[in-house]
């Protein structure tokens, strides 16, 4: 495939799971050439100029309810157009749309329709702009060549309304840059980890909730919430609204809040259980990178989440919403060192082996060649010797 030229576009404003994802994989494939259409606005350019690769920064409009909405079909048909100048100049094969309200791959393929385009799907159709998902996956699925849906959750989501897609998981990287985290510690606290962007929908509540009825229990229980706002008003209200859950609970001394952190591996292997409670996950990088670093999970049964772990054998799955489920897994777990140390060993054996880098990677190198191979026949055959 040393011919093969692949564009990857990406809305990711700051660095997100799927973006983590396909840079990860994307680093192990030779002989491939890749180039990134990334936000204006981004930060992640950076990462990608790195390794020495092409970023084109694209002016792109996120879908609102503001008045900006106005300018969205002008800024998606001159960013299209933009794209279609280097997908024809640089001989691009493959446009890879790695965010399902992107409309530039549906306008490309219109405009140039030799080009191949996958669109990955990442949401699950009860999750972010819900009233958007079926129309928007009607359009990409007739247009796109071939959809990847991040877990079977995503993909039976998308088989209910006609729609077939091949499962692609996300991975991460498999370089570790401190020593295998040590479980069931002597230290007189247990420390919780919510690591969540602060976004409505992500749990943060209801983990407030359990917690507090949890440490009832469990006196000595800590817990720490991690994570951004993204500059964006509600996020930033939403987060004041939980410190003020937290205070009214008078939970200061044992629930503290911290911004962004980089260094994920470092602050998860410095805790003692990660948990996340969300009401509806597609996939959940947050939990992937948990069991693989050895880390204690507990998770809710919101998609994604359950196709990581054994339930009762690498971690907790309790039910949406249910707070005392939460809190009785927080308890049973928070008060033994045992459960700790045969849930760390088995959840980390669990991902390396399903999700390793290698198989992902493999699985995303053989849909390219497929599509490239013979347009219909053989990708019609790659998804038949998948099932």
């Amino acid at each position: 495939m040393t011919d093969l030229h692949i564009l990857i576009i990406d809305n990711s404003l700051r660095l997100t799971g799927a973006f983590k994802s396909i840079n990860s994989v994307t680093k192990c494939m030779s002989g491939v050439r890749f180039t990134f259409a990334l936000p204006a606005k981004s930060n992640l350019s950076e990462i990608v100029n790195k390794r020495g690769i092409n970023v084109i920064n694209i002016d792109f409009l996120e879908l609102s309810k503001s008045i900006s909405m106005l300018f969205y079909f002008p800024k998606l048909i001159f960013n299209s157009l933009k794209l279609v100048r280097y997908v024809k100049r640089e001989k691009v094969n493959i446009v890879h749309v790695n965010d399902l309200y992107n409309m530039c791959g549906v306008a490309i393929k219109l405009i140039y329709p030799h080009v191949k385009l996958v669109y990955h799907v990442r949401l699950m159709p009860d999750s972010y702009l819900k009233s958007l998902y079926k129309p928007f996956i009607q359009i990409i699925s007739r247009f796109a060549d071939v959809l990847v849906s991040v877990s079977e959750a995503v993909a039976s989501g998308l088989l209910k309304q006609g729609v077939k897609s091949k499962v692609i998981y996300d991975t991460i990287s498999t370089y570790e840059k401190y020593p295998d985290k040590v479980v069931g510690n002597t230290k007189p606290t247990v420390t919780l980890l919510y690591l969540a962007n602060f976004t409505p929908g992500k749990g943060h509540k209801v983990a407030i909730e359990a917690f507090a009825l949890a440490r009832e229990q469990v006196p000595e229980l800590k817990m720490v919430m991690v994570g951004g706002d993204i500059g964006i008003r509600k996020n930033i209200r939403y987060k004041t609204e939980l410190m003020e859950q937290v205070k009214y609970l008078n939970l200061q001394d044992a629930i503290s809040f911290s911004a962004f952190e980089a260094d994920v591996e470092a602050l998860i292997k410095r805790v003692d259980i990660v948990l996340n409670f969300s009401e509806s996950e597609s996939f959940s990088l947050t939990c992937l990178e948990a069991l693989w670093y050895g880390t204690p999970l507990i998770a809710t049964d919101s998609g994604g989440p359950k196709e990581l772990f054994e339930h009762e054998k690498s971690g907790f799955l309790v039910p949406v919403n249910d707070i005392e489920k939460m809190s009785e897994a927080i308890v049973r777990l928070a008060s033994s060192k045992e459960l700790q140390t045969a849930f760390s060993r088995s959840g980390k054996f669990y991902v390396r082996n399903k999700f390793s880098k290698e198989k992902i990677t493999q699985a995303l190198e053989d849909l390219y060649r497929a599509l490239i191979l013979s347009p219909k026949v053989t990708v019609c055959l790659f998804f038949l010797l998948s099932i």
